[in-house]
């Protein structure tokens, strides 16, 4: 044979196989290509994920890479030799035969017609599997284009990773900026707070301090005031012996200087008029203005009061608390509602991308159409024979490996279906919960709407506060619109949504002086009938110390609306002065007995210390009724 006269023997296929160059020198073997998009499609799927970023996982990947080339041109060496070795063989028998052939030939002296006849099939049987070879060629042309492509896509992946990694390092180091930022001013926080505590800790100490220092300066002005009446009595007493041993004459005599020389009082010396008026000016001044907030608090809890009336003739619900339990327990299902839409949106855009992640993998590994690339390969070389026998065993393998990469990627699709198909279940469920809420939900703020702005200009009286959420139409999709207006709606009137523990506690210690606006007035469970006046018309009215019942506050609520209606004409419109007086007299002292006088942080008269000759008045003057007036009690200077 004329192809085969090259390949005479085994070693010369060796020598072959190591001396002449290889064709597939600037190509890459089919084993080589599927290795390399099996550690493409590896390594790209675990670097979108995040976890293999950075320069040490490309050095690991190149280095496994680099590897998995040396075993896969070793292990297609191998196969190369034992083809060559298979086909020196072949050749070394098919020249046994020939020869064994010839012998017959001459032996039984063929004719040469019949040799002729041979020789035609033989030429025949040539060129068929010279157009197998062509197709075997183009088909390995046709894969090393393909495997070309591949390789360009890998180069732009290397480099969009390679911006992506900086594009990560920027953020994580921004958000380490951040996560300082963050922790210093947690720490300025915490350390704000101690400063805090140790001051309000300093501030206790000072008002106890204080509060011991005001004691021990009332024991000792009581121990002076004592002494100072024993010394009087005593000079008294001396003054009484030694007037009754002078004579008539001596009197005259020294009557007028006796005239001159009379004791005066501390008080009576330090007594100033305008001083006194002064003061009462500023009691009556800060009286009015403590009137004034009372009265403002009274209106503000008249207007909860009907607001919550409103509601509760509307809804059917006599108590406050269980109102304001199903608010709560609506905003809190809403709110869990939303938190679930919002999650379920997020794992159906995680699927959705991993969908087209997977039918982008599925393109690729299915082509469109079939190419040519082997057309550019010589098909009467000798020397493509290995490699064509090489591709025709690793192209089953690759074969058996798409198959079952597709099985597992459809398998992938499937479950992410069911999952998907589950979520949608999911979401019409929801869907459907949140769709009978609606009704209810747009009742409740059609009512608010009707009824909230009377009651707010009621309750601020001019001074209405801007809401920040404008009335929802009833044709909007978005129930979060809703909700947040039915919240902002009832947080004007949240003075009326303290806790039932609250309620029966005095007024805070600490507030400001002055006048206040709606929104910074106490809320009705803070407000307790120790600071509510008796009659909202009557200058002169007092504070009770007991503390009255919701009842017993409503029908006090409705006397007081009563009596401000009644019309001037009208008897008992006004009480005398004798009865005012009177209980203006009788809550004084209850006020002076219990203690209850305000201080001067709630805004009301402040309590003004006495000297130590204020103290004890009523003893004072039991002890000066003989000498009332001047020059009577005919002191004598010292």
């Amino acid at each position: 044979m004329a192809t085969k006269g090259k390949l005479s023997s085994p070693q010369d296929s060796q020598l072959q196989s190591t001396q002449l160059p290889s064709t597939r020198s600037a190509e890459r073997s089919s084993l080589d290509a599927f290795s390399f998009n099996a550690s493409d499609r590896r390594y790209v799927t675990v670097s979108s994920g995040g976890a293999q970023v950075g320069g040490g996982s490309y050095n690991a990947y190149f280095e496994d890479h680099l590897s998995r080339l040396h075993a896969d041109i070793e292990l297609t060496t191998r196969k190369l030799e034992l083809e060559q070795r298979r086909l020196a063989k072949l050749d070394k028998d098919l020249t046994a035969a020939e020869s064994e052939y010839t012998q017959k030939q001459q032996k039984y002296k063929v004719l040469q017609s019949s040799q002729e006849d041979a020789q035609g099939q033989r030429h025949k049987e040539l060129l068929q599997l010279e157009r197998q070879l062509d197709l075997k060629i183009s088909s390995y042309n046709r894969l090393n284009a393909h495997n070309d492509g591949l390789r360009a896509q890998i180069d732009q992946l290397r480099k969009e990773r390679q911006l992506l990694d900086q594009v990560f390092r920027k953020v994580e180091n921004s958000i380490r900026g951040s996560r300082r930022a963050i922790e210093e001013a947690n720490s300025e926080i915490n350390n704000n707070k101690c400063e805090h505590d140790k001051m309000q800790q300093r501030c206790q100490a000072l008002g106890k301090a204080l509060e011991r220092e005001r004691k021990n300066f009332q024991t000792n002005t009581e121990d002076l005031k004592k002494q100072i009446r024993e010394q009087n009595q005593k000079a008294r007493e001396q003054e009484l012996l030694s007037r009754a041993g002078r004579t008539d004459k001596s009197e005259e005599r020294r009557g007028a200087s006796r005239r001159k020389n009379y004791m005066v009082a501390d008080e009576e010396e330090a007594f100033s008029e305008s001083a006194m008026h002064r003061r009462i000016l500023k009691v009556c001044f800060l009286n009015t203005i403590q009137r004034r907030h009372i009265k403002q608090h009274m209106k503000n809890i008249e207007v909860f009061e009907q607001a919550f009336s409103t509601i509760k003739s509307s809804t059917l619900i006599s108590d406050i608390e269980e109102i304001v339990k199903i608010f709560v327990s609506l905003e809190q299902r809403n709110f869990s509602l939303l938190t679930y839409v919002n999650q379920l949106n997020r794992d159906i855009e995680t699927i959705q991308i991993r969908n087209k992640e997977l039918q982008a993998t599925i393109d690729a590994r299915n082509p469109e159409g079939p190419a040519d690339p082997w057309k550019d390969m010589n098909p009467h070389a000798s020397e493509n024979f290995p490699a064509v026998l090489t591709y025709a065993g690793k192209q089953v393998a690759e074969q058996g490996h798409d198959a079952r990469a597709l099985a597992e990627i459809k398998q992938q699709i499937q479950k992410t279906l069911d999952a998907t198909e589950e979520k949608d279940h999911d979401v019409a469920a929801l869907s459907k919960y949140l769709e009978e809420c609606r009704p209810n939900i747009w009742n409740i703020v059609k009512f608010l709407k009707e009824e909230i702005p009377s009651l707010v200009e009621q309750g601020y009286e001019g001074d209405l506060p801007a809401m920040k959420m404008s009335a929802p139409d009833e044709h909007d999709g978005q129930m979060n619109h809703h909700l947040m207006y039915v919240e902002e709606a009832l947080m004007l009137f949240r003075a009326c949504l303290g806790s039932a523990d609250m309620r029966h506690t005095g007024v805070q210690a600490k507030q400001p002086a002055g006048l206040k606006k709606p929104t910074d007035l106490p809320s009705m469970a803070h407000f307790t009938l120790a600071n509510a006046p008796d009659d909202d018309d009557d200058d002169e009215a007092g504070i009770e110390t007991s503390t009255w019942t919701r009842s017993e506050l409503r029908h006090k609520a409705q006397q007081n609306i009563a009596r401000r209606r009644r019309k001037p004409g009208q008897t008992g419109n006004k009480l005398s002065m004798e009865e005012r007086r009177a209980d203006y007299d009788e809550e004084g002292s209850s006020m002076r007995r219990e203690g209850s006088l305000p201080s001067k942080e709630l805004g009301e008269a402040p309590q003004f210390s006495k000297s130590s000759s204020m103290v004890d008045n009523k003893t004072e003057e039991t002890g000066r009724d003989e000498m009332w007036w001047r020059g009577a009690g005919r002191e004598k200077k010292k």
